[in-house]
């Protein structure tokens, strides 16, 4: 999407030491007037990592000399992506409970219970989770963390083994934790 926003308001074949400090802030006017995907407006976040991207473009070009210095940076346009308290909630254990009693599988309370009580995000830790990954009573559990390209050990709590061993019985043959959530084309 950057590189569509970028190209519809720069064109294809603007060279990037023609483009200026002004017309900088003038392409975030821009971003500011697009569509937002749940929204009439862009967010505020998706401006500024679509600036960051634009700045990457010229930190590069900068370093292999097509041009001479990055006009985002001068700017003074944000290209940090900010947290967003509004969006930030702590989910309670009586909402957590609430939450449980909602499902109807016994893979949908595991889900929950993966991000709640195992602390590990959603989609991206659990999809491709296999029981090979615990030990064998369920006591610990192996954390993939594909955004920092780490793993973990992460304890299992008595709520969460209590979901793991249900989960287990009812899919007793899958190698995966989440097997409807591994097979989702896009989880």
């Amino acid at each position: 999407r950057a590189k569509h926003h970028i190209t519809e308001h720069f064109g294809k074949t603007v060279a990037l030491r023609n483009i200026r400090v002004e017309d900088v802030h003038g392409f975030r006017k821009f971003l500011k007037t697009k569509r937002g995907r749940g929204s009439q407006f862009m967010a505020e976040a998706t401006v500024r990592k679509t600036l960051g991207i634009l700045s990457q473009v010229f930190n590069h070009a900068t370093r292999v000399g097509w041009t001479g210095v990055n006009v985002v940076k001068q700017s003074g346009v944000k290209t940090s992506v900010a947290s967003n308290p509004a969006t930030s909630a702590f989910v309670t254990l009586p909402d957590t409970e609430r939450l449980l009693s909602a499902c109807r599988t016994a893979e949908e309370r595991l889900l929950v219970g993966l991000g709640r009580y195992g602390a590990l995000r959603i989609p991206s830790e659990i999809s491709h989770m296999k029981w090979e990954d615990f030990d064998a009573d369920l006591q610990t559990m192996k954390g993939h963390a594909t955004k920092t390209r780490s793993t973990r050990i992460v304890p299992v709590f008595l709520p969460l083994e209590t979901l793991l061993r249900d989960m287990r019985q009812s899919e007793p043959q899958s190698p995966y934790v989440l097997p409807t959530l591994h097979n989702h084309p896009n989880p």
